[in-house]
């Protein structure tokens, strides 16, 4: 998920955020700020910054030499989408708000 270093891309949730949990794979995040904290805070997969090109290479090392619970980050990013992003979960947070 790469993400210019910039403080608008700091603030927002990108669609395309939303697209990778709903595919159930862990997610390298080569961005700051709401996505990066969601990435670590919840174990959805790991936050790099993207200033530095030497970081990412070496996660991007790391994370292929490293063993993987993919069934374990699944289980995290469709539950992660499911309670922010779903449909359900949407409307009823859109409920809230008008209510």
């Amino acid at each position: 998920l790469p993400l210019k270093s910039d403080p608008i891309f700091n603030k927002v949730i990108p669609a395309k955020f939303q697209s990778y949990l709903a595919a159930g794979k862990p997610i390298l995040g080569v961005c700051e700020g709401q996505i990066s904290e969601y990435l670590e805070k919840y174990n959805l997969g790991w936050s790099v910054s993207p200033k530095s090109v030497d970081e990412i290479a070496d996660s991007i090392l790391k994370i292929i030499c490293s063993p993987i619970d993919f069934e374990g980050y699944r289980k995290r990013t469709l539950s992660f989408y499911n309670l922010n992003y779903s449909k359900e979960s949407v409307l009823k947070q859109f409920d809230l708000v008008i209510n």
